[in-house]
């Protein structure tokens, strides 16, 4: 299967603090500093990165200009590394164009155009464990060459001097949202505290994110954040608590 070639991301903003230090940090205010296995420290920060993952579209995350060639007769391509979603792609030789995503119910129920070669003008992303998979619909019948950018998953690290796969400015949201999380397990009232908190540093982080990369991709800076509390998560059911 031909593969996507993806640019390597960039580490200059990237946090210095590895999984470690942000354990610590996360376990110091609810009374086990050096203990933080007793109150579930590195649980909760890696429930806070799905929060961060699910809030919204990080520019730290999009990576542009993955690229490709078609080759003739082949719809499928391997992205190497796992999509969380796809800004754009275009096709940028020959006819110049956008493409137009298909939703999996429409792929599988009727393969769209997937027996017909042509000019290529939709696409549908597939998941597969750690990579991801594009398919061109109709089947290529030209060498264009085509550029993807896309907003990509976060790793989750669990080596202990790791170094966290976040930027700077999303430190002390991530740190004040776990915090809430070990509060909240212990039964500590101070718990609406830190997510209190962690809303206001979010916000910032994000008016941070959006002026740190491009300002034309088309998205919104999401200062209009919800609460984070505890059930917006989604291993979390609003009525356990």
């Amino acid at each position: 299967m031909p593969i996507v070639s993806v640019p390597l991301a960039g580490n200059l903003l990237q946090t210095t603090k590895n999984l470690s230090e942000f354990v610590d940090i996360i376990a110091f205010p609810v009374g086990s500093r050096g203990a933080p296995d007793k109150v579930a420290a590195r649980q909760a920060l890696h429930m806070a990165q799905d929060w961060f993952t699910n809030t919204t579209r990080w520019e730290y995350f999009l990576r542009r200009n993955a690229s490709g060639t078609f080759v003739a007769g082949t719809a499928a391509y391997d992205i190497p590394a796992r999509l969380n979603s796809v800004h754009n792609i275009r096709i940028t030789s020959g006819n110049p164009r956008p493409l137009r995503p298909i939703n999996e119910a429409l792929y599988n129920r009727v393969m769209y155009n997937q027996s017909a070669n042509g000019q290529a003008m939709h696409y549908h992303i597939q998941n597969k464990d750690q990579h991801s998979e594009i398919i061109f619909l109709p089947t290529p019948d030209s060498a264009e060459t085509f550029q993807i950018d896309y907003y990509r998953d976060p790793a989750k690290e669990n080596g202990e001097a790791t170094r966290l796969d976040i930027a700077t400015w999303m430190e002390l949201p991530l740190i004040l949202y776990s915090q809430g999380l070990c509060s909240l397990w212990k039964g500590r009232p101070d718990h609406v505290n830190f997510f209190r908190l962690a809303t206001a540093e979010l916000n910032k982080a994000v008016g941070r994110d959006k002026t740190s990369e491009d300002s034309d991709t088309g998205f919104v800076a999401s200062n209009d954040q919800t609460q984070c509390w505890p059930w917006d998560h989604p291993n979390h059911n609003r009525g356990d608590y």
